[in-house]
């Protein structure tokens, strides 16, 4: 092995000395005024975990070496802190890094500089920003943190992917929870004589409410019908209004994923069937439908059409929705052949996905909820209600017999509320681990209501803002139903899940309540699929974490069944990643500076200087690359540079790789780059080394323990660049400097001959002049 001696001496701010050839004073000797700069070495030697960012942190570091880890992604988003009674959203389609108010710590290829190409180092508004987009490559953060109270919030139309590089630490809220709809009301056409323009403002019925990302919306509630070709205009005049294109039954929710597949809730019918166009009701005229009237005793036995609009059933996912029930409090006469209510609307059939069993191990079984198979959706939305023309009155007849001498007036129909959105599909990747005492929302939506669904049909004489009056048939819309939960992925090392009941909530929502109490089905419960080394072959792993997933119910049998936690969670081994980000892992440093410093001393990283590749001298920074040479085993070679040939030495000249690397050192062979924009997986570098710096206000505060937000000159944080020189280009005087690596698992795969036999990295170096 290359002996350490022949590298200059080196050592690392806060770490105890490796060898005794590393040995250098503990302080930077005083300077008199234009004295020659000292240089020292920054070091980096792996052989314990002092100087590690653990936080941020996923690849293996120790016993010497820093290795690839099992993913997390590159965290070139830098780390996201969200603080107690905060709120962060991310968009899913389309959002821009750093965030608002975020420091400044972007991954990326961009250089700083003043050519083409390059960014201008001293102007901060062009430093490189990331836009995650729609196509899969996800929110990578080195660490993520909500303190008790935050929010961090998901919203669009592509399942959310977080990817953590090191660790996970949550005590708030992560919301993708599907929208509820607010209260619908369902008339506003004005008194009994005048049905003005205000009725305009309830022809539509309530729209569904949003889903969650990647998940479905809730379908519209029914539009108020059509009086266009009403047979006499007093059909018009007293509730009715010309709405063309009306749709009087409700709309099914969004299928789950949000696509139409016919997995949503069902929207509710119009009730009566057959709606009058025609005032009278005497002599069975055809245009009078075949509504029916109520005796209601509490309106001195007062005739009047008690017939509700159908509730939009519950979304489906890993469950079917449950049915909407139509409910009328009354009773329609004798004679009447048509019931007051609809028959209970279907709850959304989940049948279409063919899900697995519980209990199914499979690499493509669609619990696993893998992204990459189109697996990872949110739950379906709730069914619309449908219309009716409940409290119309007959202006003529009275109970208990309600004889039809005369016509129906006043007349008033009702577009009816919407279903709720459907909970998003949310995945979590942490490198080191996931601590979740707080909450992972992904319940759906709670159906829409009536304004009032207890209202009573004999106060219904009135619509609309009247002063002095109630505005009681605004109060009679169908209720709709609730949206599905949506779907939860966790992996990591290690996942620690608080005690309490719905630390991840997949719930459906409840149906909406509307007239004459009627309710909207509920939405099915969602999917949860834990992934980690801890569940590998452990009997009974889920029926343990089965208490901490909402739906749950006590008293059963160990796993629930035949409830929903069997249906709802499963649980496996934290398999090895094939995609990018997946395959992505990596490791930072806590800050690093030469010991004895003070704020008055100036620290330059030492640049390049031209020369021959085997003149390692002329190197600013370095590190070795751990490989194992072909029928020799493990070795060390610099990362940067070719060593020199030795006569004297055998091990130099007989197991350099120079013929497996074309004759070029190992940075020119594996190349630098950050490999999101590779356009295959056996494309880009193996890793990529970046270097970020900062000046230290307190000099003494321990490396791991420096707080940007207090303990560092405001604005002298630099973005992560490619080499430490390049800190100088900013102009901010950096007296601390920190190091990211990031692995690509899928580079050793690609490339057996050599970065299959890359075993890791160590003895990371850097050149720095003190003044």
């Amino acid at each position: 092995m290359r002996s350490l001696h022949s590298y200059p001496a080196l050592f690392c701010v806060g770490l105890p000395l490796a060898t005794a050839a590393f040995l250098l004073p503990t302080a930077a000797p005083p300077h008199a005024p234009g004295a020659p700069p000292v240089e020292v070495v920054l070091l980096e030697d792996f052989r314990d975990n002092l100087n590690e960012d653990r936080g941020s942190s996923g690849a293996r570091w120790g016993q010497g070496s820093l290795t690839f880890g099992h993913g997390g992604g590159s965290g070139r988003l830098g780390e996201l802190h969200v603080p107690s009674n905060q709120t962060v959203t991310l968009n899913t389609d389309s959002q821009v890094f750093p965030l608002t108010g975020q420091h400044h710590a972007i991954l990326s290829n961009e250089e700083p500089g003043f050519g083409p190409g390059q960014y201008d180092p001293t102007n901060p508004l062009s430093w490189p920003q990331v836009t995650i987009d729609s196509h899969g490559e996800g929110f990578e953060f080195s660490r993520l943190e909500l303190e008790p109270g935050a929010r961090l919030v998901l919203e669009g139309t592509r399942p959310g992917r977080i990817f953590v590089r090191g660790e996970v630490l949550h005590e708030g809220v992560i919301d993708l929870s599907g929208e509820t709809p607010a209260p619908h009301a369902s008339n506003s056409g004005g008194d009994q004589f005048n049905n003005n323009g205000n009725g305009q403002a309830t022809k539509d019925g309530g729209l569904g409410g949003d889903s969650g990302p990647a998940g479905g919306a809730g379908g519209q509630g029914a539009d108020r019908m059509d009086m266009t070709n009403a047979t006499l205009p007093v059909m018009i005049n007293v509730g009715g209004i010309l709405n063309p294109g009306a749709v009087n039954d409700g709309r099914d929710g969004h299928g789950i994923g949000g696509q139409p597949d016919g997995s949503g809730g069902r929207g509710g019918v119009h009730w009566p069937s057959i709606l009058p166009t025609f005032y009278s009701a005497n002599g069975g005229n055809p245009a009078f439908g075949d509504a029916v009237f109520s005796a209601i005793p509490s309106d001195a036995n007062a005739c009047r059409i008690a017939m509700v609009g159908g509730a939009g059933s519950g979304g489906s996912h890993a469950l079917n929705g449950s049915q909407g029930v139509a409910i009328s409090p009354h009773t329609p006469v004798p004679s009447a052949l048509t019931p007051n209510a609809p028959p209970p609307t279907p709850g959304g059939d989940n049948s279409v996905l063919g899900l697995e069993p519980p209990g199914t191990v499979s690499p493509t079984a669609q619990r696993n909820l893998e992204f990459w198979l189109d697996h990872l959706r949110g739950g379906s939305g709730g069914g619309g209600g449908g219309t009716s023309i409940y409290g119309s009155k007959h202006n003529a007849a009275q109970g208990p017999n309600c004889d039809l001498n005369g016509g129906l007036f006043p007349f008033f129909d009702h577009s009816a509320a919407g279903g709720g959105g459907g909970g998003g599909a949310l995945m979590i990747a942490a490198g080191r681990r996931q601590r979740i005492t707080g909450v992972i929302d992904c319940t759906g939506g709670t159906g829409g209501g009536s304004t009032d669904p207890g209202a009573w049909i004999g106060n219904c004489t009135q619509s609309g803002q009247i002063p002095g009056q109630a505005p009681d048939c605004e109060m009679m819309a169908a209720p709709g139903g609730g949206g599905a939960g949506g779907a939860v992925r966790l992996q990591a090392p290690v996942i620690e899940l608080g005690n309490g009941v719905g630390r991840i909530d997949v719930r459906g929502g409840q149906g909406g309540l509307g007239a004459g109490r009627s309710f909207g089905g509920t939405g099915g419960p969602g999917l949860v699929r834990l992934e980690s080394f801890q569940y590998q072959n452990v009997p009974g792993a889920a029926a343990g974490l089965a208490p901490l997933v909402a739906p749950y119910r006590p008293g059963l049998s160990s796993f629930n069944t035949p409830y929903d936690s069997a249906a709802i969670l499963s649980v496996g081994d934290w398999a090895e990643q094939l995609h990018r980000p997946e395959r992505f892992s990596g490791a930072q440093s806590c800050w690093m500076s030469p010991a004895g410093i003070t704020q008055a001393s100036q620290v330059t990283y030492i640049d390049d200087t031209p020369g021959a590749p085997t003149d390692l001298s002329r190197l600013g920074w370095n590190m070795d690359v751990i490989f194992d040479v072909p029928g020799v085993g493990r070795r060390i070679f610099p990362y940067r540079g070719i060593p020199p040939v030795d006569p004297n030495d055998a091990y130099d000249e007989a197991n350099y790789p120079s013929a497996l690397l074309g004759g070029v050192d190992f940075e020119t062979y594996l190349g630098t780059t950050l490999n999101h924009d590779e356009p295959t997986l056996d494309s880009g570098s193996l890793f990529a080394v970046r270097f970020q710096g900062v000046r230290d206000a307190l000099l003494g505060v321990a490396p791991c323990e420096l707080e940007l937000d207090t303990d560092v000159v405001p604005g002298s944080l630099t973005p992560f660049v490619s080499h430490p020189a390049k800190l100088e280009l900013f102009g901010l005087s950096s007296n601390a400097m920190r190091f990211a690596v990031v692995f690509d698992g899928a580079l050793a795969d690609a490339d057996p001959l050599v970065a299959g036999r890359i075993l890791g990295i160590t003895n990371l170096r850097v050149r720095v002049d003190v003044n």
